[in-house]
């Protein structure tokens, strides 16, 4: 195991995650500064610590890369990672733009490699029990999920376009994934607006998303909610059937049931457990790279469809298979 990127995330979710699969030997920790990789490294009991991603992506001895560095860097560092032979786990988004979506998925092309996004919450028990509640649909699917995201951060990495590519990009491609999962493939069309001009200050932005079996997705994903609301609600409804998810922790299913959590449950040990054993089993990864291509996607065509005001068809990058 070899780990780029050791920020707040990868500390407090990611490293811990990877330790409870056992049968982990932790090799290298990389990070943007000395200080960071040692402390980490000294945490996580990872043997190697540094700030050069060669050094992780050249060792023979790592079968499997951890990426979460900065979003401008995602793309790049897992190309390279792959084309070195490395299994590849890269935290969302995928890509800033279609230029480095491209890069990607050319190194995935090149390589036939293994790479799995960090969209954890289509492994969370609550939205595996409300798939399947719904295997057996009929119809079409109407989902409508919100998300209190709360104040748009300001003077944060994040939120510039160049580096964080901001929350859009950045964030709602963990419900563009999750409604792609539920409904069985991805997206088709978007349409996107925006509640002000300046994304700097209220990010907050309403998605309407078209599926080639007439399914539908609204995602409103709001900067200006009061903060006393859930941070995710999401609904399913089809063939006169409703599943209601109330921030992974409670969720009623159609049959009346009721699914509770002690803890939020949004899926990440066991997005990392599965990765993890795909790549031990030598299995294919849990994502498709066409699923990744097409949230990514999604994402960049509803920026342009908030700034525009018109519906855009996502449309695909040219693969050679």
């Amino acid at each position: 195991m070899g780990f780029v990127g050791a920020g707040n995330y990868a500390r407090s979710v990611l490293l811990p995650a990877v330790d409870r699969c056992g049968k982990v030997r932790p090799l290298h920790v990389i990070a943007a500064t000395g200080a960071s990789a040692r402390h980490t490294a000294e945490k996580f009991g990872y043997g190697s610590c540094g700030t050069d991603p060669e050094v992780a992506f050249g060792d023979p001895d790592v079968d499997l890369v951890f990426i979460a560095t900065r979003h401008d860097s995602h793309a790049s560092l897992a190309a390279r990672a792959l084309r070195a032979g490395k299994a590849v786990w890269l935290e969302k988004p995928a890509a800033l733009d279609d230029a480095q979506l491209q890069e990607l998925a050319a190194a995935v092309e090149e390589t036939n490699g293994f790479l799995t996004l960090g969209f954890n919450r289509r492994f969370s028990q609550h939205t595996q029990a409300v798939a399947q509640a719904f295997s057996d649909r009929k119809g079409p699917m109407a989902i409508h999920y919100t998300v209190a995201a709360g104040a748009t951060p300001s003077g944060t990495w994040l939120t510039d376009p160049r580096v964080g590519g901001g929350r859009i990009v950045g964030e709602v491609c963990h419900f563009v994934d999750l409604c792609t999962h539920l409904v069985g493939a991805p997206p088709r069309s978007v349409c996107a607006r925006s509640l002000t001009r300046d994304p700097e200050t209220d990010d907050s932005t309403i998605a309407l998303l078209g599926f080639p079996d007439g399914s539908t997705a609204t995602i409103a994903y709001l900067a200006n909610t009061s903060r006393t609301l859930p941070k995710e609600r999401w609904e399913v409804s089809a063939d006169g059937k409703t599943a209601i998810c109330d921030n992974f922790r409670l969720t009623q299913l159609p049959s009346g049931k009721k699914l509770r959590s002690v803890n939020q449950d949004k899926g990440q040990t066991r997005a990392v457990a599965t990765a993890v054993d795909c790549v031990r089993r030598g299995a294919a990864p849990p994502l498709s790279l066409l699923e990744i291509i097409a949230v990514s996607r999604t994402t960049f065509r509803a920026l342009e469809s908030a700034a525009t005001d018109r519906v855009l068809q996502i449309g695909s990058l040219e693969l050679r298979r």
